[in-house]
């Protein structure tokens, strides 16, 4: 590929990188691993994006450009297995959401880069994975194909990882991590078949686009498993919620439990309890207003609602119940749910936090669980 047309694609591919990294900053979990690995993909990128032009001096003998060439060539190589690496630990944090598995991929690809990078100095000597000869014209080496194996390697992992473990990804993310690979494995193909063919970051920049407009923008706030809000979402709701609170304009908080998760997970198995718990979220989901802010708790349901009238929160209970009793005749004995709910509206004058409310609320919802099974309990005696 000419050096003017890869300088045009490369500062188009900058540009949209560009674009990606401003619009990511505004995204207010940057303490998450998954947005750190995430902006260190794109920093990542946009560096050897700029280096991969440098690289693209080959045959020109001015003065600068054979230093151009060695830098560039030489940079390509040693940061080759980077990109692939981080994105198998940006896989292993959807998959897994632990830090101490993410520690386990980590160490072996630390071994694995800094192989590489010594195989690239030694490279300068033996032209084991390129040579750049007097004319300053590239030429691939003997081991040209171990840095380009590698990065295909790393790649096929993160691709089994997604798909042996798809149950833990939400539906809506699994086709943009499924598809992120491809671009750059069928480059990589393309380049080691034609000599001058050189795509691969381009293609990168393409996936990344893809991530950021089907996971970046919403999956740090979703529940993996339900897909309604996590608790660092119903977090910062809240705590905007009780800062624009007023006396006559307040909300309300509504805490239902799956109470018989437990028992669904010891008699039945994970695969059955985490069933139950869609469920529940489905149901909830169909009880409450498109203004209603639903959110997931361990195996809590947190919902928040403009309203300020308890009988209205009855009435919502009531349904969810109803709801709840529809869905347990129509299913099999091991389908079956239990809820309990309790719900408050939030005092301004008080000032709580979001910690003290929702524990406010739980109290309320034990009080009420317990007194449904001493209603059930005489209710039996009787």
């Amino acid at each position: 590929m000419r050096l003017e047309s890869n300088f045009i694609i490369n500062s188009y591919s900058i540009l949209i990188l560009m674009i990606i990294y401003s619009r990511s900053l505004k995204n207010n979990e940057k303490e998450s691993t998954q947005y750190k690995l995430y902006m260190l993909i794109i920093k990542t990128t946009f560096f050897l994006l700029v280096v991969d032009t440098l690289s693209r001096f080959d045959g020109l003998t001015n003065v600068l450009f054979p230093i151009f060439n060695q830098a560039g060539n030489f940079l390509i190589f040693m940061f080759s297995p980077l990109l692939p690496s981080l994105w198998l630990l940006y896989v292993c944090d959807q998959v897994f959401d632990n830090t101490r598995i993410l520690k386990k991929f980590l160490y072996p690809l630390v071994v694995i880069n800094i192989a590489n990078g010594a195989m690239v100095f030694l490279t300068q000597i033996f032209g084991w994975y390129y040579v750049i000869d007097a004319a300053n014209v590239y030429h691939r080496g003997s081991l040209f194909m171990v840095p380009a194996s590698i990065a295909v390697f790393l790649l096929m992992i993160s691709f089994s990882l997604i798909i042996a473990k798809r149950k833990n990804i939400e539906k809506q993310n699994y086709f943009s991590l499924f598809f992120f690979a491809i671009p750059p494995l069928v480059s990589i193909i393309l380049q080691v078949m034609f000599y001058s063919f050189s795509l691969m970051l381009n293609s990168i920049v393409l996936s990344l686009l893809i991530i950021f407009l089907n996971i970046q923008t919403h999956s740090v706030y979703t529940d993996y498993l339900t897909g309604v809000n996590n608790v660092k979402k119903l977090d910062i709701y809240m705590k905007e919620k009780i800062r624009t609170s007023k006396e006559n304009s307040t909300f309300a908080l509504m805490v239902v439990e799956l109470s018989n998760y437990q028992e669904i997970f010891d008699h039945f198995g994970s695969e059955t309890a985490d069933k139950a718990m869609i469920n529940s979220a489905t149901l909830i989901s169909s009880c409450l207003r498109t203004d209603d802010f639903i959110s997931r708790y361990n195996s809590d349901f947190c919902i928040v609602l403009n309203s300020t009238d308890m009988s209205d929160l009855g009435e919502i209970a009531l349904r969810l119940n109803f709801s709840v009793e529809k869905f347990n005749q129509s299913n099999e004995p091991n389908d079956e749910l239990t809820l309990d709910i309790g719900y408050d509206i939030y005092e301004t004058r008080t000032q709580l936090s979001t910690e003290a409310f929702l524990a406010q609320v739980n109290v309320i919802k034990l009080k009420n669980k317990m007194a449904a099974r001493d209603m059930k309990r005489n209710f039996q005696s009787e």
